[in-house]
């Protein structure tokens, strides 16, 4: 694992209120977690604001993630741009 998969699955662990070790890549954000679409949006924010000094995730990637890995790839894709 990386940083940034680190801060997604911590970002993720802190708003459903769950041991970090419980967060796995083939969860699904849905049905296996109990994620809204708020809920992504939330969690997003709190990554955009500890691993990528607060610069703005698109809100359009999260809504093609369905799992946790999904989710993971989306901010490290989207991240990866950000750097020079």
């Amino acid at each position: 694992m990386n940083y940034r998969s680190d801060m997604v699955r911590f970002g993720l662990a802190t708003h459903l209120r769950r041991d970090l070790k419980s967060i796995h890549d083939s969860q699904r954000l849905h049905e296996d977690l109990g994620l809204t679409p708020i809920d992504l949006v939330w969690v997003a924010m709190r990554v955009e604001a500890l691993a990528f000094g607060g610069s703005e995730f698109p809100v359009e990637p999260l809504s093609h993630a369905q799992t946790v890995g999904d989710l993971v790839a989306a901010l490290d894709d989207w991240a990866s741009r950000q750097e020079p």
